[in-house]
């Protein structure tokens, strides 16, 4: 839903706003470093809240997700759908990442638990994916599991994508103790970042209902970087 606040005042080419917009009553973190998307699935826990904090955060994303598991990665095609199996019943989370060559990502990324039951789904685009990569981390508590990756761009925009068990703590752990904001359905909220920030982590939590949201990262007035819409 588009906001009713008038239009923000332009602002430098380098700076970053992060905009938040929940089509249900959701919640969110904004935090840093890397881009972590973390999704309750069909565990969610009775949480609604947001917040901004810049401490530096608990380790829950793996910085060298790319060479932890080389055997994982798969290159993908334009109009191209790739599956892991995540075979270990006792695995309750795997780090995604996706990448491109400074080409944008246009994709799809689905938990799939049977053939015909996707708990969760997210739609992924960024303008450039080596400058802004995306990195989510996916709770797996069912079992089978199957993580599917489409990528819904042209044969001209092929992309990196790698799921990994890393073992580390759940998203929300980098987050706890911190003050948080209860987001409604409708609402739209915004972040802004300085040209100091290079990256920054995002964690959505609901009660046990249905989440779904929107987010997006521009700079500038008009220039939408990336956006992210969930469910």
């Amino acid at each position: 839903r588009e906001p009713s606040s008038p239009a923000p005042t332009p602002r430098s080419a380098s700076a970053h706003m992060l905009w938040l917009c929940a089509c249900t009553t959701v919640s969110f973190s904004v935090h840093r470093p890397t881009l972590a998307i973390q999704s309750a699935l069909a565990r969610p826990v009775d949480v609604r809240r947001a917040q901004l904090a810049m401490a530096e955060p608990a380790p829950i994303v793996a910085d060298d997700i790319w060479t932890l598991s080389p055997s994982s990665m798969k290159n993908i095609q334009g109009d191209t759908l790739k599956t892991w199996d995540i075979g270990e019943q006792t695995t309750e989370r795997v780090q995604l990442s996706i990448r491109s060559h400074g080409r944008p990502i246009n994709s799809k990324v689905e938990l799939w638990h049977t053939p015909s039951y996707i708990p969760t789904y997210f739609r992924v685009y960024s303008e450039d994916g080596k400058t802004r990569p995306i990195t989510a981390i996916i709770e797996t508590p069912k079992h089978p599991k199957t993580v599917a990756v489409y990528n819904k761009a042209s044969l001209d925009f092929p992309f990196d994508a790698t799921v990994v068990k890393t073992g580390m703590d759940k998203a929300y752990t980098a987050f706890s103790g911190k003050p948080a904001e209860s987001v409604q359905g409708g609402r739209i909220i915004s972040y802004t970042f300085g040209q100091e920030v290079e990256s920054v982590q995002v964690l959505l939590k609901t009660g046990e209902r249905n989440m779904k949201a929107k987010i997006e990262l521009t700079q500038g007035p008009n220039q939408t970087k990336q956006v992210i819409e969930l469910y």
